[in-house]
């Protein structure tokens, strides 16, 4: 029994003393830990302040060298006439833009009129349609000997040429002044009264 209790003590001052260790070399590695992180922490920020320096040594005089040549050419620079030049530019193309829009709509309405005098010009020269009539036959009617025959009835007269729509419209914008056919247009230039009536007629 005393054996027993003997070997018991044993164990437990014997577990004591390896949690003992265990707690010491837990702290250790923490410990250890702790400082390999925070050296190489030390480490990359020596070797940032040493590549800073490097860069610092090399780029500092070309840094210095281009802001120096850069004051030299911005001293020697006209800015007045600069200026100048700019704003004579701007107007020039401001300009430009205005002739190309202008131009512009003076083709386009030169085309515009071209077509519908063309379109006017092949509607004039193509020929009416005329509606085709049936031919009369008489009209034969029966009569006693003793009376004498019923005249024949007359033949149905022909139908007259039926006008072409477009040109029923071309003749009545030609009875319209040169201002009804510019306002009906949403022209303002000054054309010939035909070509109104051809612009008409296209944008018809």
């Amino acid at each position: 029994m005393l054996s027993a209790l003997h070997a018991l003590q044993g164990v437990e001052a014997l577990a004591l003393a390896a949690a003992r260790i265990w707690a010491a070399a837990g702290e250790l590695l923490t410990a250890g830990a702790i400082l390999w992180a925070l050296d190489a922490l030390a480490r990359s920020i020596r070797i940032a302040y040493s590549m800073g320096r490097i860069a610092g040594r090399l780029l500092w005089p070309v840094l210095h060298a281009l802001a120096a040549g850069g004051r030299w050419f911005a001293s020697h620079i006209d800015w007045p006439t600069v200026a100048a030049v700019v704003i004579d530019c701007l107007k020039a193309l401001a300009v430009l833009c205005w002739l190309v829009v202008v131009e512009g709509r003076r083709l386009l309405f030169s085309a515009s009129a071209a077509m519908g005098r063309r379109y006017a010009a092949a509607l004039a020269s193509a020929p009416s349609a005329s509606p085709v009539v049936a031919p009369s036959l008489p009209v034969v009617v029966a009569s006693a000997p003793s009376a004498p025959s019923a005249p024949s009835a007359p033949s149905a007269p022909f139908a007259p040429p039926i006008a072409h729509p477009l040109a029923v419209v071309a003749a009545s914008l030609e009875a319209l002044t040169c201002k009804e056919l510019r306002a009906l247009t949403g022209t303002r230039r000054k054309l010939p009264k035909a070509s109104l009536v051809a612009l008409a007629l296209a944008l018809a």
